[in-house]
């Protein structure tokens, strides 16, 4: 059951009832003040004691007391906290792609901050939810990322490499090695990366996640061929924008949509 903690002892249930409760039930007080969580939202379970009083149990804390929008939360360790900082990393990620004559290596240093930034609350998300697997798949897919993209402009800026992959591609034995290689790393992408927003979906209760990565594959799979590659840019834009989206509205943690995914 979701409900509101009151500050005097007492969850205010989604049923409109109150449950009295002991600070050592909440499963996730991170550090926080026992005492000041007046207002605080939480998951519970309902029982009563042997007098048939109504008490919570096993309370996990989903979402911060009276959060507001602004720039003091990007040091907080709970979900608003975790939300600011991955809205300014998906930004960056937005600016990394955008050129800035004037500023000397801006996108490198946008996309630095916002992969810095990413890692931090994806490390403090996982801490939140006590999740097994959402860091992890979060720096496989990132790293995958990141490798591929620098091949692409190694490539891109030096002619010795193009000549090596043409020599390559020029005996069946290399050309089978490239297409191998290509494969197996696609895969390894594709499972993490699905993995991450699959469990991102299911942990924020927000759809948007898992469309943001079928939309985020379609355009890798279009700037793969000459012609797609028009469509396939902006539809990495468009993907971006729907990561921010679902990071706007996510809010608090769902943890029984989240431990079906573990259990899954």
């Amino acid at each position: 059951m979701k409900g509101t903690i009151l500050g005097d002892g007492f969850i205010s249930g989604e049923d409109g009832k109150r449950y009295s409760y002991n600070p050592s039930e909440i499963q996730n007080l991170q550090g926080r003040d026992p005492q000041a969580l007046s207002g605080v939202r939480v998951d519970f379970e309902a029982s009563a004691d042997e007098n048939g009083k109504k008490v919570a149990k096993a309370i996990f804390i989903t979402m911060g007391a009276m959060q507001k929008f602004d720039f003091t939360n990007i040091n907080s360790n709970d979900i608003m906290g975790v939300r600011l900082k991955m809205l300014i990393s998906m930004l960056l990620y937005l600016l990394t792609c955008i050129p800035f004559a004037w500023i000397p290596f801006a996108g490198i240093l946008f996309f630095i901050i916002a992969v810095i930034l990413e890692f931090i609350s994806i490390f403090r998300l996982n801490q939140l939810a006590g999740s097994q697997t959402l860091f992890r798949n979060c720096i496989i897919s990132t790293l995958i990322s990141i490798f591929v993209c620098g091949i692409v402009a190694f490539i891109s800026f030096f002619d010795i490499a193009i000549r090596i992959i043409r020599i390559m591609s020029e005996s069946i034995g290399g050309a089978s090695v490239l297409i191998v290689f290509g494969i197996a790393v696609g895969i390894f992408w594709f499972k993490y990366t699905y993995n991450y927003y699959n469990e991102l979906s299911k942990l924020s209760g927000k759809r948007l996640f898992f469309y943001a990565f079928c939309t985020k594959v379609a355009a890798v799979l279009l700037c793969l061929t000459y012609v797609g590659f028009i469509v396939g840019v902006p539809l990495y834009y468009i993907s971006i924008i729907l990561i921010i989206a679902a990071w706007w509205q996510f809010r608090e943690i769902h943890t029984s949509s989240y431990q079906r995914v573990e259990t899954n």
